[in-house]
């Protein structure tokens, strides 16, 4: 008996042996949301989602070492919903606070778009929104981005926003990309909107 449970208890351990190693790594997240997916490490060379509609060709990555997010015929119709303080809001892209004092960037290949629509419980809706006081959102490349913000709610006790770009810091628009930013209607709407001034490269 004792040699019987001997032999399989051998058994289980060549097993577990030759069994492929179960990985503890976990997931590194970058503060960035694209069409309402967290960008993380397991995703970042291709980001997808129902939120996220690729044309021919179409890819959207992320460079965590250089803080560049590449959008190559991406249209984003997807948000996500963050906090403000009295509420929710909801942004196409969203970019929440990075202590790492590094300047976001967008690379546009193509033509992109960010149109999208209120939440259903938020209160201001954004295209982009960066979250930071760091050293802005810079736009560079060789392609286009068409932003639409869609509508947010009026006459709340809270003024509401709705705002195509818009950065807590400064915003840097590379001289051979093209964009088109337009809101919809709020107690407060702009195409692009900044506590920092806006400079065309």
């Amino acid at each position: 008996m004792k040699k019987r449970i001997l032999g399989v208890l051998l058994c289980l351990c060549i097993m577990c042996a030759l069994m492929p190693a179960i990985s503890l790594a976990t997931e590194t997240t970058y503060n960035l949301f694209v069409g309402g997916v967290e960008v993380t490490s397991e995703n970042k060379d291709n980001i997808t989602g129902p939120g996220i509609l690729l044309g021919e060709g179409g890819k959207a990555s992320y460079d965590p070492t250089s803080k560049t997010l590449t959008l190559n015929n991406v249209n984003i119709t997807g948000i996500h919903s963050f906090a403000n303080g009295i509420g929710t809001d909801s942004a196409g892209i969203y970019y929440a606070y990075d202590s790492s004092d590094a300047s976001r960037k967008i690379n546009l290949i193509g033509a992109n778009s960010i149109c999208v629509e209120l939440g259903t419980s938020d209160l201001s809706c954004y295209g982009i929104f960066d979250d930071d006081y760091s050293q802005g959102l810079t736009i560079t490349g060789n392609g286009s981005l068409t932003v639409q913000s869609g509508d947010a709610i009026s006459g709340n006790r809270y003024t509401s926003w709705s705002m195509g770009i818009f950065s807590l810091d400064k915003i840097i628009v590379g001289a051979d990309c093209t964009i088109t930013a337009t809101s919809g209607t709020a107690d407060m709407s702009a195409a692009i909107y900044n506590y920092n001034g806006l400079t065309a490269t």
